[in-house]
């Protein structure tokens, strides 16, 4: 192995350790407005985010993303611990479109600790990956609703999280899944809403994705 291939492997052995100190894996469901409502009735955002004060380990997290084609946004707020302002500010990495987070989870993924974290991150790739296969095996470039195998992904992540709303957002997430099965004025439509079961999803598993 070349120095620059350590270099590299190292580089990744580094960021996975400050995914998982620092880092946080979030999948957020959002009530649809009138467009989305057409399309399962919720959409969802996913994201990694790493947070720190200190601008040698940002400027190493971004040289890393950027040596990994992965593209990510910067934010910056004030620091607060217990309440008061330390009078540093705190840079936030965003990985969030889905190309861009497939590409850094697979990455960190074998390399994070076994936590909550790690089983969010295989969560998140499945979905992805469950997703994209449906997309291709339909024809079509991407899907706006929901499948139950995406729901069951999703509800698997949200338990991880301890939230109390869970078992409502289970509710109203299958109930929009029905929904979207039923809209079938158009021909594309009907075939793009779609429910797989798992057994249909196991089989189309082993498909490579465009994210591959």
């Amino acid at each position: 192995m070349n120095t620059d291939n350590q270099q590299e492997i190292g580089n990744v052995d580094w960021l996975a350790g400050i995914m998982d100190g620092e880092g946080c894996i979030a999948l957020l469901v959002f009530r649809g407005g009138k467009r989305n409502d057409k399309y399962g009735g919720f959409r969802l955002q996913m994201r990694a985010t790493i947070g720190n004060t200190n601008d040698g380990v940002i400027n190493r997290i971004i040289d890393i993303l950027i040596a990994n084609g992965i593209g990510h946004h910067v934010q910056q707020q004030k620091s607060i611990t217990r309440g008061r302002e330390t009078g540093k500010v705190c840079r936030l990495i965003h990985v969030s479109t889905k190309a861009n987070l497939y590409k850094f989870l697979k990455i960190v993924y074998p390399r994070l600790a076994d936590t909550d974290k790690k089983e969010r991150a295989a969560i998140i790739v499945k979905l992805i990956e469950q997703r994209d296969a449906f997309a291709m095996e339909q024809g079509i470039r991407a899907t706006h609703s929901y499948t139950q195998a995406d729901v069951a992904l999703i509800l698997q992540f949200l338990r991880l999280t301890r939230s109390k709303q869970t078992e409502r957002l289970a509710e109203i997430l299958n109930d929009c899944t029905r929904e979207a099965r039923q809209t079938v004025t158009k021909k594309s439509r009907a075939r793009h809403d779609t429910v797989w079961s798992p057994a249909r999803v196991g089989e189309v598993a082993e498909m490579p994705t465009r994210l591959a």
